[in-house]
């Protein structure tokens, strides 16, 4: 990949965060008219509340990423600073590695978590217990991915 390759990556990047930005607005507008049966108004208003929330955190995030491709793209030398960034393969294998050490840890406290949730709530014990056998699925099934691949 060359220098103008990443610049046209960086840009059709950006229109996907402004795409997103519009499409979790629409979603947050129409969020309201959802009704949601067998629950009571508190506990409505307060899902409610963690919907608008999640979506202001994606457009808020989804903004800075815009801001922060639109400032690069305004210099040739951030263009090439990042494209160096991007493309350092030492970087690569050190990034790859602190993500497996980081999913293993969360596996780990997802285990050792488990009986202490089981002890307080059942609902909270099989939720973290699925979320667990999801995560170790996923592992060994990337582990194996690669291992065939290289």
């Amino acid at each position: 990949m060359d220098i103008a390759n990443y610049t046209k990556q960086l840009s059709k990047k950006r229109l996907i965060s402004l795409i997103t930005i519009f499409a979790l607005v629409t979603i947050g507008t129409g969020l309201p008219k959802i009704p949601n049966a067998g629950q009571t108004e508190w506990s409505q208003s307060e899902i409610h509340g963690a919907w608008i929330g999640i979506i202001l955190a994606f457009i808020g995030l989804n903004a800075i990423r815009i801001i922060r491709i639109t400032w690069v793209l305004k210099d040739s030398t951030r263009i090439k600073q990042l494209f160096i960034k991007h493309t350092d393969e030492r970087r690569r294998e050190i990034e790859r590695r602190e993500s497996h050490a980081t999913l293993v840890i969360v596996q780990w406290g997802l285990v050792l978590g488990i009986p202490v949730a089981g002890y307080f709530h059942e609902v909270v014990f099989w939720t973290l217990l699925s979320v667990a056998i999801f995560l170790a699925v996923v592992l060994l099934g990337a582990k194996e991915y690669y291992r065939k691949k290289f």
